[in-house]
């Protein structure tokens, strides 16, 4: 199987509720994903902010998971988990003010 198409054996496995599957996808994107979240929330002590940054991904992984089923099919992978990371943190950053 190519990598084209075992990336999207994965996602349909993830689609259909398979955890492991989904924390294969979530583990490419990670890093990527903390980045907008690192950007999207408001300037905070480090350390504070990482706690902060910690815990909107955890928010973004349980959601995604949640929501997977229904990601347009029309939207990457990464452009569709770059939008709940970001409106996730946006939701946090706007509990702040």
């Amino acid at each position: 199987m190519t990598g084209v198409h075992q990336r999207y054996a994965t996602l349909q496995a993830a689609r259909r509720g398979d955890r492991k599957a989904f924390d294969i996808i979530w583990q490419d994107f990670r890093e990527p994903l903390c980045a907008i979240v690192r950007r999207t929330l408001p300037e905070a002590h480090n350390l504070a902010k990482e706690r902060q940054v910690l815990e909107v991904m955890g928010d973004v992984h349980d959601r995604s998971f949640e929501e997977l089923q229904h990601k347009p099919s029309n939207w990457s992978t990464y452009g569709w988990l770059s939008w709940i990371a970001h409106r996730e943190s946006m939701r946090r950053a706007e509990q702040a003010v």
